[in-house]
């Protein structure tokens, strides 16, 4: 139910932007990332992943979801992962780069071998950087926070290729 509540949420917040910024023609990605979590509260690190699609709007405004493992931390070896779900705001930088910046919520659960230890839905931010390679590739680096995991924030850097599929 957490889920259904993310989503509306983020649809409305989506649908009225865009309906005050007129779009161009449909763009959407695929990307995957690697990176390093750091949850000061477990005092540990966690490498993990992440696999996102998106739907950008117009070039300021896009939609992105996807799985995030925020990797293993703490002395009970806690694997921490969950869903992301986010709005991006984009500011080009020329041609090529852009800054971006992303609020969403995650809906995440943490567990060890044999025991979930704990869940929720909360917010998550960041920012980053992404450069086109080419009209289909381009590389972000990206810092991000998600909020209240496990009893604390946890802070995640990470690399990421993206494919775009362009004027649907």
């Amino acid at each position: 139910m957490k889920i259904v509540r993310t989503v509306a949420a983020a649809v409305i917040g989506i649908v009225g932007t865009v309906a005050v910024y007129p779009s161009h023609a449909l763009d959407a990605y695929v990307g995957f990332g690697l990176g390093r979590s750091d949850a000061r509260e477990l005092d540990d690190r966690g490498d993990g992943f992440t696999f996102y699609g998106a739907l950008r709007f117009n070039k300021h405004i896009a939609l992105e979801g996807g799985p995030v493992n925020l990797g293993r931390a703490g002395a009970e070896d806690l694997e921490r992962r969950g869903f992301a779900l986010r709005t991006l705001g984009f500011l080009p930088l020329g041609t090529r780069a852009e800054l971006f910046g992303a609020a969403g919520f995650y809906d995440w659960e943490a567990e060890t071998e044999t025991v979930k230890v704990d869940d929720g839905t909360d917010l998550t931010y960041g920012l980053g950087l992404q450069f086109h390679l080419s009209d289909r590739w381009s590389l972000r680096g990206e810092w991000a926070r998600f909020v209240d995991v496990v009893g604390g924030d946890v802070d995640w850097v990470s690399l990421n290729a993206v494919f775009w599929f362009r004027n649907l």
